[in-house]
């Protein structure tokens, strides 16, 4: 059935609002991460409410089939971008077809509030992504830098004769090791907690390690694999970190007493 017919002339300026204040809820009802609605804002504002307004789309009524068809091209050849419209040979497809995704959920929102017509919704082509990610990763470290670095790290802790000094300083050590092995985001790592990990033996016998990071991080929830012998010397030392606590606390219990 066709939408109301009082929906004709809604805005498309005020649909997107809407739709990103119903965003909103979902991170005050912590089903969205910060990021993630200011993910949402940047590609509404920034590049499908300026595609549409070069569209000649006011309101959702005049959105027809082949509107947003031109949205990857008009983005592939643009030559000013950001605020102070620097030069730019084109948004990077990866950009693009992030924003097409977010414009297609938006048009299925509209759908759904009986605000357009799903006959005018039609197909959104994609841009082509011909980057090879593997080949042009550039890693903070190669296996052979790191190796030079681990050399200088295991250095940190020594000549420490305190042995509360002596554990955080080794902690510092396996903070950089177990995010190199992870590859995880530092807020990502701030979340994790011990009943998170654990680590498994694999069929040729060396160690996996298994982390869960929780939902409510940039990239959401989803579960990593890492080097288990890294993991295992992580839990070991926040083992030893509660032994060294509770032997302070004994310490000064006993001098309480006297």
């Amino acid at each position: 059935e066709p939408p109301k017919s009082r929906t004709r002339r809604f805005g498309f300026d005020a649909a997107c609002d809407e739709f990103l204040k119903e965003k909103g809820q979902e991170v005050f009802r912590k089903q969205l991460t910060p990021g993630s609605h200011h993910t949402y804002c940047q590609r509404i504002h920034h590049r499908i409410i300026p595609f549409a307004k070069f569209a000649g789309i006011k309101s959702l009524s005049e959105i027809e089939k082949k509107t947003f068809v031109g949205y990857k091209d008009f983005y592939l050849d643009i030559k000013t971008k950001g605020k102070w419209k620097c030069a730019a040979s084109g948004l990077a497809p990866s950009t693009i077809n992030s924003d097409i995704n977010t414009l297609k959920e938006f048009l299925k929102w509209c759908c759904h509030k009986e605000y357009l017509d799903p006959r005018k919704v039609g197909e959104i082509p994609k841009a082509k992504d011909q980057k090879n990610y593997r080949d042009e990763a550039n890693p903070a470290f190669f296996p052979d830098e790191f190796a030079r670095m681990k050399d200088v790290l295991y250095k940190f802790d020594q000549n420490c004769i305190d042995e509360e000094d002596k554990w955080k300083k080794r902690w510092f050590i396996h903070y950089i090791l177990f995010q190199y092995g992870l590859g995880s985001r530092p807020h990502e790592s701030a979340k994790i907690r011990y009943g998170d990990c654990r680590v498994e033996k694999r069929p040729d016998g060396k160690l996996k390690g298994i982390v869960e990071i929780p939902a409510d991080t940039k990239r959401g929830r989803r579960t990593a694999i890492m080097n288990g012998n890294t993991l295992r010397k992580v839990q070991s030392h926040l083992r030893r970190g509660i032994k060294i606590r509770n032997e302070q606390i004994e310490i000064m219990n006993k001098r309480l007493v006297k």
